[in-house]
């Protein structure tokens, strides 16, 4: 046989992508949601995720039988030390997910599936490989049995690694399609007997990108996985398939529509100042370790709260990548803290930038309402240079004391963001609120859909984000929610995850709060972007 080079492959590609159209494609979770917060591989709760994050086409799971032929949900066939086609069902349920889960059988997860799933959400079930005709057999029966009693046409596809398999599911179930998943065959050989699709592991349609149209003039399915990048992502939307597997579902609307994403932080640095108090976690301690993280990370932009001089120049020292905005609240200019934004200067054209103090003046230096301390609010307007979208950022600090403080300063916050909110642009509200969501204060933003982040998206946690250092032992323990008191709200975004970042980055506690972390995307639409006017 002759053997062409990549690039006679590539070159294929790249003339059958100039032949295409651009058309969407559905996003199918692999083996669910299993990245959103409490999930696991194949478990219910990764379903449920799945369909939650209203950017799926479907979720895709794993069935194995085992010794006793109970269909369990699992991918491995070994679990433990053990293997499930060799153990009964008994022996299996003992099993827990990390998560705390069981493994569900193929009757549990069907019957949640039979709840959520319809024209627009369905479940690929993948059947594993049988050893021998009689266990195909069983696996037939058993399957469609389920299928049948949970009513599940038109809501399932069938997918499976085992020719005969597919071969005897089209056979006996033709009204539920069946798709085929080793790659080793022609789209004409497939529908010669009776499968539905194909459902190859991207290499094999780029290595044989005519497969896509012969599948579609056949009138056949093209699913592919798994993928989790965007560059592979974009190539496979263009070529044409209709379904993309991926470990990433939140991610890949971005991807496939070429939307810009972004990373924020928002981070209480815990002033310089109390160095007496904080003893080994004072600021000299862990000043080297606050750059660490934030290089790191390399948000985009990140709001601080509590800066003070000193911390604002060791920021800028370290941090060339970066322009900084905001004044000192006690006069405007140096003195006090400073509810800073810090933007990646190669990505962000800074349009627009001002301070508010958190007042009845809000454009002169003043204290608010009840409030212990003068309280201030950054806005920055951001154009990301690429792309053109422009984003608000308001990053802020509320009063700790001051009840009336808070609850007047939130009301303020959404008199000065009524204009950008009418706008239908992205609008990012972050800081230290001293308050946790159960709070009422956080009404006038809601009633104005700038939502909490952390609950737009699966991918994300409830932990605290103050810690105190640790020093507050069982009682700290006992009222968790009470310190999640760092947020960010948002309204015209798409979230993506949301992150308590408690990692170790070289000592102990990096501030007294954790940094909170968020992805997200925006649509070029054109409420978002500014474009240059023409002279």
């Amino acid at each position: 046989m002759k053997r062409h080079s990549p690039f006679c492959y590539l070159l294929t590609a790249i003339l059958i992508i100039l032949t295409l159209s651009v058309h969407g494609q559905g996003i199918v979770a692999h083996r669910g949601f299993w990245k959103a917060d409490g999930a696991q591989q194949n478990s219910l709760v990764a379903f449920t995720a799945a369909h939650d994050a209203n950017v799926c086409a479907g979720v895709e799971c794993d069935a194995r039988l085992t010794a006793d032929s109970v269909l369990v949900i699992i991918h491995d066939r070994k679990i433990g030390n053990e293997y499930v086609d060799q153990i009964p069902y008994s022996r299996v349920a003992r099993y827990r997910l990390p998560n705390g889960e069981s493994i569900p059988t193929a009757e549990e997860y069907l019957q949640q599936a039979a709840q959520y799933c319809g024209e627009n959400f369905k479940l690929f079930f993948e059947i594993k490989p049988a050893r021998s005709d009689g266990e195909r057999q069983t696996y037939v029966a058993k399957c469609t049995e389920l299928v049948r009693r949970y009513k599940m046409e038109g809501r399932l596809e069938f997918i499976s690694f085992d020719l005969e398999m597919c071969k005897m599911l089209a056979e006996r179930c033709p009204d539920i399609p069946v798709a085929y998943l080793e790659g080793d065959k022609t789209p004409e050989e497939l529908h010669a007997w009776g499968i539905d699709g194909i459902d190859y592991r991207y290499g094999i349609l780029f290595l044989h990108p005519d497969w896509i149209q012969q599948a579609h003039n056949l009138g056949m399915s093209v699913n592919t996985w798994t993928v989790d990048d965007k560059a592979t992502a974009q190539v496979l939307s263009l070529l044409g398939v209709d379904l993309i597997t991926t470990n990433e579902p939140r991610r890949m609307p971005a991807w496939l529509h070429d939307e810009p994403m972004f990373t924020f932080v928002s981070f209480n640095i815990r002033q310089s100042g109390f160095a007496a108090y904080d003893g080994e976690n004072a600021w000299p301690y862990r000043k080297e370790a606050v750059a660490k993280m934030l290089l790191e990370l390399a948000p985009d932009a990140f709001g601080v709260q509590e800066m003070l001089p000193d911390q604002r120049d060791f920021l800028r020292q370290n941090l060339k990548g970066y322009r900084m905005l905001g004044v000192g609240r006690d006069d405007g200019d140096q003195e006090g803290e400073n509810m800073a934004i810090l933007y990646n200067k190669k990505r962000f054209k800074l349009l627009q930038g001002k301070t508010y103090w958190l007042s009845e003046t809000p454009d002169t230096v003043s204290f608010g309402w009840d409030a212990a301390c003068r309280r201030t609010v950054t806005k920055a307007v951001l154009q990301d240079k690429k792309t053109k979208v422009v984003i608000h950022y308001y990053n802020t600090h509320l009063d700790h004391v001051g009840t009336v403080a808070r609850s007047e300063s939130v009301k303020l916050l959404c008199r000065l963001m009524d204009e950008d909110l009418g706008k239908g642009i992205p609008v990012l509200l972050g800081g230290d609120m001293n308050s946790s969501m159960a709070d009422t204060i956080f009404a006038p933003l809601l009633r104005k859909g700038m939502l909490p982040v952390r609950d737009l998206t699966p991918q994300t946690d409830q932990e605290p984000s103050f810690n105190g250092y640790g020093i507050q032992g069982n009682a700290f323990a006992n009222n968790r929610g009470e310190h999640v008191i760092d947020q960010f709200f948002a309204k015209n975004i798409y979230a993506i995850q949301f992150k308590t970042l408690v990692e170790y980055y070289g000592v102990p506690y990096i501030s007294d709060h954790y940094p909170i972390w968020i992805q997200f995307s925006v649509s070029r639409s054109p409420s978002n972007v500014i474009l240059p006017s023409k002279k």
